[in-house]
C-alpha cells in the first residue's frame, strides 16, 4: 500500500514537471515543430540584456557626473540634479527635432534623431581611431 502511494506521487510530480517543462512548440497552435516562438522567446531575452546593460551604463554615467560627495550612491539632491540634467537634454533634443511643434517627437522625428545620434556617433569612433593611431605613431 506504501509503495503505490509512492509510485502514484512520483508518476503525479513526473507528469507535472513535463507539463511545466513542456517546450513551446507542443502548443496548441495547429503548426507542429515551430521554431518561430523560440526565437522570438530568444530574441526577447537579448533585447532585455541590451535593455539592462544600457541601463547600467545609464546608472554608472550618473554616479560618475552627479555623485558629488563620492558615496557611491545618488542621494535626493543628487538624483534631483540628475533628473534635472535629463529633462533639460529632453527639452534640447524636442526644440531641436520637433518639427510640426507639437512638444512630442514624432515617429519621423525620432528616426532623424537617431540618424543624427548614430552619424555623431560614428564621428567620435573615428576620432578616436585616429588619436589611438597617432599615439602609437608616436611611440
Amino acid at each position: 500500500m506504501k509503495l503505490l502511494k509512492i509510485l502514484r506521487f512520483t508518476s503525479l510530480t513526473f507528469l507535472a514537471l513535463c507539463f511545466v517543462y513542456a517546450p513551446a512548440s507542443f502548443a496548441d497552435d495547429g503548426a507542429e515543430g515551430n521554431s518561430d516562438d523560440n526565437t522570438e522567446v530568444t530574441s526577447d531575452r537579448k533585447h532585455k540584456h541590451k535593455h539592462r546593460k544600457h541601463k547600467e551604463r545609464r546608472h554608472k554615467h550618473a554616479l560618475k557626473k552627479f555623485d558629488a560627495d563620492g558615496d557611491g550612491t545618488l542621494n535626493d539632491e543628487e538624483r534631483a540634479d540628475w533628473k534635472a540634467h535629463k529633462d533639460e537634454r529632453r527639452a534640447e533634443r524636442i526644440e531641436k527635432y520637433d518639427a510640426d511643434g507639437n512638444g512630442k517627437l514624432e515617429k519621423d522625428e525620432r528616426k532623424e534623431f537617431r540618424k543624427d545620434k548614430k552619424e555623431r556617433k560614428s564621428d567620435r569612433r573615428a576620432k578616436r581611431k585616429e588619436r589611438r593611431k597617432e599615439r602609437r605613431q608616436q611611440k
